[in-house]
């Protein structure tokens, strides 16, 4: 069938990239590292449909838009950062914490924005950035290397 062998290309891909991602990838990547122009967004969502009966280990999140190809569990926090990343590639503390928080205009280092960043980071989805700075940025980014091409790309987009 076209759809278990479309997914096992998708299972070696996610696992070859796994070391750079850490098992995060936009569909936007997939579908171009597939490489097969013939090969649609939905005939990804199929095949990954189709092999959820081996388990959560691969499946779509983020409004459809993002493979999570690693048996992690992920609550509305962890999703809420996904979706700061998509936009820019990357997220800070102050970034989460302002739209976690229920205080409109609040800017502090909350905790449990902090904790969300540091297990996305522990579980390999983000990559730490120190190299901010006055007039660059002035706290601790955390990067999604597979969700940063697409937000560079798309900012780029005439």
């Amino acid at each position: 069938d076209f759809y278990y062998e479309l997914g096992v290309k998708i299972i070696e891909l996610c696992t070859a990239t796994r070391q750079v991602n850490g098992g995060l990838m936009s569909l936007d990547e997939v579908e171009s590292q597939l490489g097969d122009p013939n090969i649609t967004r939905d005939d990804i969502k199929r095949a990954v449909a189709k092999l959820n009966i081996l388990g959560n280990g691969l499946r779509i999140i983020d409004d459809g838009r993002t493979l999570l190809s690693v048996p992690v569990e992920l609550n509305r926090d962890h999703i809420i950062a996904l979706k700061i990343a998509r936009s820019s590639g990357f997220v800070t503390v102050g970034t989460l914490s302002a739209h976690l928080s229920t205080i409109p205009n609040e800017r502090r280092s909350d905790p449990r924005a902090t904790a969300v960043l540091d297990q996305l980071t522990k579980d390999g989805f983000a990559w730490i950035d120190d190299q901010g700075g006055p007039g660059v940025r002035e706290e601790r980014a955390f990067f999604f290397p597979s969700l940063w091409l697409e937000a560079r790309s798309q900012n780029q987009a005439p």
